[in-house]
């Protein structure tokens, strides 16, 4: 519109044969510059993604380990029949399933942002956002065996091979105890839980301290998510999503003169709850992290034509897992030779 005004739009239609009809995603964005260093940004933009080949047509028996030594330990060294014999586990079985009915789940996404200058050297960035989520597709339990009904196999496990106190083992009232504590899934399959709404904020800084240093850092909050699923408890609804690290920090300083160079920084992480693809035995919390990296190097050679540096994360050791089932990671050092090959 003008050097201080600008609104920019689009749109995109899409059709997948997943999908009923074809379906509309607009974006446009308001954008001032009241000076040539000074930026806000008002945004909104739709997407969506339809579902997949598998979230339609997923066909897949789970298998549940239950080891019969934990129902009572003379099974452990019983003669078994030959379903049981090898390993004296049974196996609960739970049948994933997919669902053509799903609909395209989408996310309708707000940004509020500011970028300038303060002064000749610094560079601040602002960012809030508010997405909600719409007919999100969750891989989720869609039955749990009853205690009163065990699974196919469960009542051959021999009844005079369980005697306790009690008197003779009946299965039927065994399993009812089992499922009780364990709430083993009958069924899994994809459904649209409902809706969610993500919030946030993000504050950035770049400053140039002179021609050989300069310094970053920058904050992020994510609120809780705020799911309603049409049917579910609190509790349930809150089982099905993540939640992630409320804070995270970045800080950082480089250095680089004619024949050395190096960068310090540090990282710090909030703890975060994440919710497996299946129940809830496959859920856990990661311990927030803070950890110091650094890389130091020279520059060898004619014309800088050789760079050896030294890069170590994670300098403390310190035991982090990004991840329930990700790898714990600790400390990392590698060396690197670059060669810088002439031009012709």
């Amino acid at each position: 519109m003008n050097a201080h005004l600008r609104i920019v739009g689009g749109v995109r239609v899409d059709k997948f044969s997943s999908i009923d009809k074809a379906v509309v995603s607009p974006r446009v964005a308001l954008v001032i510059k009241p000076r040539s260093d000074q930026t806000f940004r008002v945004s909104y933009n739709r997407a969506f993604r339809a579902p997949s080949l598998i979230n339609n047509n997923f066909d897949l028996t789970i298998s549940n380990p239950l080891p019969l030594a934990a129902l009572n330990p003379a099974l452990a060294a019983a003669k078994l029949p030959a379903l049981f014999a090898a390993t004296d586990v049974f196996r609960v079985p739970t049948k994933a399933t997919g669902n053509k009915n799903l609909t395209e789940e989408h996310v309708d996404a707000f940004e509020v942002s500011f970028t300038g200058k303060i002064g000749s050297k610094t560079l601040v960035t602002a960012a809030a956002y508010y997405n909600k989520h719409s007919n999100a597709i969750f891989f989720t339990v869609k039955e749990n065996y009853a205690t009163t009904v065990p699974p196919a196999g469960w009542t051959a496990i021999p009844k005079w091979a369980l005697l306790g106190p009690a008197g003779p083992f009946v299965a039927g009232l065994m399993w009812g105890g089992v499922q009780a504590s364990a709430n083993f899934p009958k069924e899994f399959t994809y459904l649209n839980l409902g809706s969610s709404i993500d919030k946030g904020l993000e504050l950035g800084l770049d400053s140039t301290i002179n021609e050989h240093a300069s310094l970053y850092a920058n904050y992020s909050f994510q609120a809780e998510p705020e799911p309603k699923f049409p049917g579910l408890t609190t509790a349930q609804t809150l089982a099905e999503v993540n939640l992630p690290s409320k804070h995270r920090v970045n800080a950082g300083l480089s250095f680089n003169a004619s024949r050395v160079f190096g960068t310090v920084s540090v990282s710090y992480a909030d703890k975060a709850f994440w919710q497996d693809v299946l129940d809830s035995r496959y859920s856990g919390t990661t311990k927030a992290y803070t950890t110091v990296n650094a890389v130091l190097g020279a520059k060898l050679g004619p014309n800088n034509r050789y760079s050896f540096q030294i890069k170590a994360n994670n300098i403390g050791n310190v035991a982090i897992q990004q991840h329930i089932f990700a790898d714990v990671m600790k400390r990392q050092v590698v060396a690197e030779l670059r060669v810088s090959m002439p031009k012709k």
